[in-house]
């Protein structure tokens, strides 16, 4: 099956999950959770769910973005998101 999104973001997005797979802990939902399982469809945005202590840590790392319409907090790099 080909990609929905370009290689080049899903690379990105897939690199900068690795990275957080390393420094946080939390549970991978949505696009790259399926994608484990499948191998079917990569992603652009990575979403997780984290405790309240660990979301902390996160905004000591990058700019946290609340979404209040969405009731959740975003990281922007550039093409690839973080939810």
């Amino acid at each position: 099956m080909t990609g929905y999104y370009r290689n080049q973001v899903t690379q990105k997005s897939w690199n900068f999950l690795c990275g957080l797979v390393k420094r946080y802990s939390f549970v991978l939902i949505g696009g790259w959770a399926v994608w484990l399982y499948t191998h079917a469809l990569k992603s652009k945005d990575i979403d997780i769910v984290v405790t309240r202590a660990d979301l902390g840590k996160l905004g000591k790392d990058f700019p946290l973005i609340k979404n209040a319409r969405l009731k959740k907090y975003e990281i922007n790099q550039g093409e690839v998101h973080s939810c």
